[in-house]
């Protein structure tokens, strides 16, 4: 090469480099005199093996000089200004008040491999778990750029627990609530864990809800139950009722509320399918939306209708929209509405009524039905199409 290749480019230094080894280098050039002193500094930025990749002490290079026109071999100066710092190994342990004791993490352990492992916690219900390149994946060793001396880097697993263990059949009430304590985290350096100034924290970035739980009790006209549970299955709770004396026979139901909205996504549906499209209104390229970070398999939903930040729908009861006041008769299922809200009701679908929940059988809405009938089965049928005139 020649005694003032360029640093990067074609025909380079830095070309060279990377075309003897799976290294990638950042390389710039000094040219110090005009005579032929000419300085390299070369950062190697990708070290295959080493996590991060930008981690890693390189040997020196080994550099040749042929002898310059007069003859003189000028041997090059090599030295290394920058130590590489050592690369992150070996493992760590983590646990959560664990009869069984922890659970040994490797130090690039996968996200689904860990998920595994911290649901084997009988303190642990269901979590989410995501692997990110620390702090981001063009920073602290990622990206094969070149970085500051002494930057961090490594690893990320954001944990969310999205179902968690309580009183109410082995789970918070609701599943998705509960205060997790911070995981505990332990490792010996230089024995189970290796790497310059390496460490392993646990960190909380969002704290969990309170649960459900308790009981409450009602007062009617001087008259007080006994406790009720925030669970009472309705039977019960029309004996604890009934017991007052100044209450006579009453009805109970109940039913589960779907009133906390969550944040960020919104469905969408399609007639006549079971299917809901999942949709967010942001994007983070290192950490997408998921809408499996918020709502574990088997939990319930409710699509559409209000949340409590809205002040005309009946928050009290099940976030329901008010439709419009129509005219009933008793023993009659027909509803006299106004014909303009037909179009936005659907059979199957429910609506309240005083304090009582009906399913909408028909909306009035008129229904034709075409029907084909082929004289044979290899007979020529069908090539036909349909107008509509509607005035």
């Amino acid at each position: 090469m020649r005694w003032n290749t360029p640093a990067e480019g074609t025909d380079s230094l830095k070309n060279y480099l990377e075309s003897i080894s799976d290294r990638k280098v950042n390389v710039t050039r000094l040219v110090i005199g005009k005579y032929g002193e000419v300085q390299y500094t070369i950062q190697f930025v990708f070290n295959p093996g080493q996590t991060p990749p930008g981690s890693g002490d390189v040997s020196l290079l080994v550099v040749e000089q042929q002898p310059a026109t007069d003859g003189v071999t000028y041997a090059p100066d090599v030295y290394e200004s920058v130590k590489g710092s050592d690369g992150i190994a070996g493992y760590f342990t983590v646990d959560l008040n664990s009869p069984f004791g922890p659970r040994n993490v490797s130090f690039n352990e996968t996200a689904d491999r860990l998920k595994r492992k911290l649901e084997e916690f009988t303190t642990i219900g269901e979590v989410a778990v995501h692997r990110f390149e620390y702090p981001d994946p063009a920073a602290g060793g990622w990206g094969d750029v070149k970085i500051s001396t002494g930057t961090v880097g490594g690893y990320e697993w954001r944990i969310y627990f999205i179902k968690n263990t309580g009183s109410s059949d082995g789970f918070s009430f609701p599943p998705g609530s509960g205060n997790i304590n911070p995981l505990a985290v332990s490792y010996e350096l230089g024995k189970t864990i290796f790497g310059s100034k390496v460490r392993a924290t646990s960190v909380t970035y969002v704290d969990g809800s309170n649960p459900i739980d308790g009981s409450f009790f009602v007062t009617y006209n001087g008259s007080e139950s006994c406790t009720i549970r925030y669970d009472q299955q309705p039977l019960a709770a029309k004996y604890l009722l009934e017991s007052l004396d100044t209450i006579g026979e009453v009805s109970v139901d109940g039913k589960y509320r779907f009133m906390e909205r969550i944040d960020g996504l919104v469905v969408r549906s399609s007639r006549d399918s079971n299917l809901l499209t999942v949709e967010y209104d942001s994007y983070d390229a290192v950490n997408p939306p998921d809408v499996r970070q918020k709502i574990a398999p088997g939990d319930l939903i409710r699509v559409g209708g209000s949340d409590a930040s809205d002040i005309n729908s009946q928050v009290s009861i099940d976030g329901a929209e008010v439709l419009m006041q129509g005219i009933v008769a008793p023993e009659s299922p027909i509803v006299d509405m106004d014909a303009s809200v037909y179009s936005t009701l659907l059979p199957d679908e429910i609506v309240r009524i005083g304090a009582d929940d009906y399913l909408v059988k028909k909306t009035g809405i008129e229904v034709q039905v075409v029907s084909i009938d082929c004289a044979t089965r290899t007979g020529a049928c069908g090539g036909f199409y349909l107008t509509l005139d509607h005035d």
